[in-house]
């Protein structure tokens, strides 16, 4: 019994000694253009804060499970997000459509749909 209350004494210790520092290894999943433009410069400034925490990065346009754990946490650009998640807006993103001059594309031509361009697909959720 006494070593049992030595081990539960030492393990207070050891968590009053450090209360704010955080470590671990959290999975985070996201796009190459939000890893860029919010994630990596987030983490950054995360890391200053908690030193001992390690990220595990998965970046894909495909969607990772968390209820598989296939990540904890996932940062991704859509309207709709799974009801069964827990989620917080946090921007948004703008776009823009450019053609060089020379290429004799008009403003009216892409209002009414008669240019060719590539454009995302299904694995880019709404």
């Amino acid at each position: 019994a006494e070593q049992v209350e030595s081990a539960l004494e030492a393990a207070r210790s050891a968590v009053h000694a450090v209360p704010d520092q955080v470590s671990g290894t959290v999975r985070i999943t996201t796009t190459d253009t939000i890893l860029v433009g919010l994630v990596a410069p987030a983490l950054k400034a995360l890391q200053a804060q908690h030193p001992h925490l390690r990220y595990d990065l998965r970046v894909s346009n495909e969607l990772a499970s968390l209820t598989r754990r296939d990540a904890d946490i996932a940062v991704r650009a859509t309207h709709r997000p799974p009801q069964h998640l827990v989620g917080k807006r946090i921007g948004s993103i703008r776009v823009g459509l450019y053609a060089g001059r020379a290429s004799g594309i008009t403003y009216a031509d892409v209002e009414a749909g008669r240019t060719p361009w590539v454009a995302v697909d299904d694995a880019i959720p709404d």
